[in-house]
């Protein structure tokens, strides 16, 4: 059996045992079968019977309700295999790591080739529970009405894939040009047939788009996420206290403060997020295509705001593990909000002379 994972993820099963969210699995459960109790809806015909998401959500619930961790004897499928997810494929196993654990994280925070993948051709290390899709991946769907087949979300993932790899690129541009992608895939619901290229004009207005999402995350909701998924996260992220104070201060000026100066050198924690991220959704949380890149590209943004205000709030710069701390809290507070989203869009083309690219901004103090 083939199995497919990020590479930066290669051997962390030893790690995964002491990993302290594992601690909450015995809650975890019994959230989860608090949640089934009494419950008569039956699942469709071709429902994952336990998604990922599902369990991340249990897990989420038991800390903001405190329940008691119990003994990890305890602790019943499929949450035992937490934070490592499998699904079957057309092309074999897939596998997707919970950034719930801080484990994962902190493998992420030290991967220096965010894009590899590795291959396993005898299995994974650990059993794990393998879900198994009704039409069996043969098709993802792009929207809710619309499909793509199997062979076409490879080759895009693999494009996304290695948009983020080319560090020719400032880290923006790349993600400049992995949003226009997504663009494009929003727009003809299929997979393009020629790629966006990046320009000037595609810059800018992800740039912009990018700031906007920043500038529209609210410090209260995200404060009270934070609040709710604390006792994952506080091994890396020093203090919650005052974090609605912060997150509703000036993000530009604690962003230009305490990540700007480190953009440098946290890019290589940051693609190392990215990279899981990009080859995980939509399949990850059961999305459509469509809706697994919004989410993405929002959950970045909810992430440098929370990066901007751990900074301030703990008057320093933050190290690699706690930028990718930030930006998985941005990515669950998107998750679990399941708000409606606006999608970054294409700039109209035009013939007016557009600026150079190597004359833009391309930092992260540019959205600042």
């Amino acid at each position: 059996m083939q199995v497919l994972f990020p590479a930066a993820l290669d051997g962390i099963s030893s790690e995964l045992v002491d990993c302290p969210s594992r601690a909450w699995l015995p809650a975890a459960q019994e959230a989860w079968d608090a949640a089934q109790e009494g419950s008569k809806r039956r699942g469709k015909r071709g429902e994952v019977p336990f998604p990922p998401a599902a369990a991340e959500r249990a897990l989420l619930t038991a800390t903001v309700e405190g329940l008691p961790l119990g003994e990890q004897s305890d602790v019943k499928a499929p949450l035992t295999g937490f934070p490592v997810w499998a699904w079957a494929t057309p092309d074999g196993v897939e596998l997707s790591f919970s950034t719930l654990s801080s484990a994962v994280r902190r493998r992420l925070a030290a991967t220096d080739d965010p894009a590899a993948l590795a291959h396993a051709e005898g299995g994974w290390r650990t059993p794990l529970a393998v879900f198994r899709f009704a039409d069996g991946l043969q098709q993802l769907r792009v929207t809710s009405r619309t499909k793509m087949p199997w062979s076409d979300y490879v080759v895009l993932r693999e494009t996304l894939l290695d948009a983020l790899a080319d560090r020719r690129q400032p880290l923006l541009a790349r993600l400049a040009e992995i949003a226009g992608v997504a663009a494009m895939v929003a727009s003809e619901r299929a997979l393009p047939t020629e790629f966006p290229v990046l320009n000037a004009r595609l810059f800018l207005a992800w740039r912009g788009f990018l700031e906007s999402r920043v500038a529209a995350a609210s410090a209260t909701e995200l404060a009270a996420f934070a609040q709710t998924a604390w006792p994952l996260f506080r091994d890396d992220l020093t203090t919650a206290d005052g974090l609605e104070a912060a997150l509703a201060g000036d993000w530009r000026a604690d962003l230009r403060t305490w990540i700007v100066p480190d953009e440098r050198s946290l890019t290589e924690a940051i693609e190392g997020y990215l990279g899981v991220r990009l080859f995980a959704a939509p399949l990850d949380r059961f999305r459509t295509v469509i809706r697994g890149h919004v989410e993405l590209l929002e959950g970045f943004a909810t992430g440098l705001r929370y990066a901007a205000a751990f900074g301030a709030l703990q008057g320093a710069p933050l190290t690699g593990e706690q930028i990718v701390a930030a930006l998985a809290l941005g990515e669950h507070a998107v998750a679990q909000a399941g708000a409606a989203l606006p999608g970054f869009a294409l700039p109209k083309s035009s013939h007016d002379r557009g600026p150079r690219m190597a004359d833009l901004d391309m930092t992260l103090e540019s959205i600042c």
